[in-house]
């Protein structure tokens, strides 16, 4: 038995000597924990806060790959996904990147998708480290569109850079526009950024 801090975990080292390998088993997950040896990392509470796994491991509800990341609570952080996950009107792909609110337990924060997601019929960009990020509620909070777009009538440049805001009831919010762009007498041109107020009001961005 192995003691970090104010808790004893029972850490069971496998085949260390050969292979580098660590075997744990922790109170908080569905599973044994199996990763590189060196790569742990503690909080001063002694609770895990990093590690690269060996293998694929159940840990709260998600299959997790690679690196894996946790809260002071023990709670999922950051972890990289095997299995595609349904979500509503949506579905995240396996490979995905998974980034989790602090305060709010295994609420998805920001997503880097491992491909396109269409999402409320928005191609969302994916792959590399492209974010698409959510409220707490799970409604889509801004994406980086895959091709230019017209979203509730307003023409969407696709960029890596610029991404689209929306509001939590999901209208729009910024925008950086693809074409020029009249409304109320008002011209604005391509490549600017516009932002609409929950008024509908429209105003460039600076």
């Amino acid at each position: 038995m192995k003691t970090r801090g104010l808790l004893t975990w029972g850490l069971i080292p496998l085949l260390v000597s050969c292979t580098s390998i660590m075997t744990v088993q922790l109170p908080e997950f569905d599973d044994q924990i199996t990763f590189h040896d060196g790569t742990d990392q503690y909080f001063d509470n002694g609770s895990l806060k990093r590690c690269r796994l060996s293998d694929t491991v159940l840990i709260q509800g998600y299959s997790c790959t690679n690196w894996l990341h946790l809260n002071e609570n023990g709670y999922l952080r950051q972890c990289e996904t095997t299995v595609d996950i349904p979500r509503s009107g949506f579905t995240i792909p396996a490979g995905s990147m998974l980034f989790f609110y602090d305060e709010l337990p295994l609420k998805e924060h920001f997503i880097n998708f491992s491909g396109p997601v269409i999402i409320n019929g928005i191609a969302c960009k994916g792959g590399g480290k492209i974010s698409t990020a959510f409220y707490e509620s799970g409604s889509l909070s801004c994406c980086f569109p895959e091709q230019d777009i017209v979203i509730q009538g307003f023409p969407c440049k696709s960029s890596l850079t610029k991404p689209v805001y929306f509001y939590p009831d999901g209208r729009i919010q910024s925008l950086t526009l693809s074409e020029d762009f009249q409304r109320d007498g008002d011209t604005f041109r391509k490549g600017e950024t516009i932002g609409i107020s929950e008024t509908g009001k429209i105003s460039r961005v600076i």
